[in-house]
């Protein structure tokens, strides 16, 4: 029962991402389209999302976008060398071809861009 609680918990976690990751793309867009980029805030590290935010709408670099867009456009900012380097590291776990999922039996080696792999009590099971 703890094993399928923890696969859970990881679950959500590896859901969580592709979201961060869509709303990077589209602030990549929205930079590239309706932003200033030579107004762009320099200093972005160690910023929260919502310092970032509010140092962009002081430099005026996007005028005239909605909060949501500013909120992409911060994301990706902040995210930017993630977005870079996940794109080599697509596989990095070692998948035996005939791995099953614990909770569904699905063979996992079929789709390595979405493997996951969990450590409980010094049992690995992928996911």
């Amino acid at each position: 029962m703890r094993i399928v609680s923890v696969l859970f918990f990881a679950i959500a976690l590896l859901n969580a991402t592709p979201l961060v990751d869509r709303l990077a793309k589209r602030g990549k867009k929205v930079l590239n389209l309706l932003c200033d980029t030579d107004k762009i805030p320099k200093e972005i590290n160690q910023k929260s999302l919502e310092d970032l935010i509010r140092d962009i709408e002081k430099s005026k670099a996007c005028e005239d976008i909605s909060k949501r867009d500013l909120k992409a456009v911060a994301t990706y900012l902040l995210n930017k060398n993630h977005l870079e380097t996940s794109a080599t590291q697509i596989n990095q776990i070692d998948v035996p071809k005939d791995a099953k999922c614990p909770v569904c039996g699905m063979f996992v080696a079929k789709y390595p861009k979405w493997v996951a792999l969990i450590e409980v009590e010094k049992k690995e099971a992928l996911f």
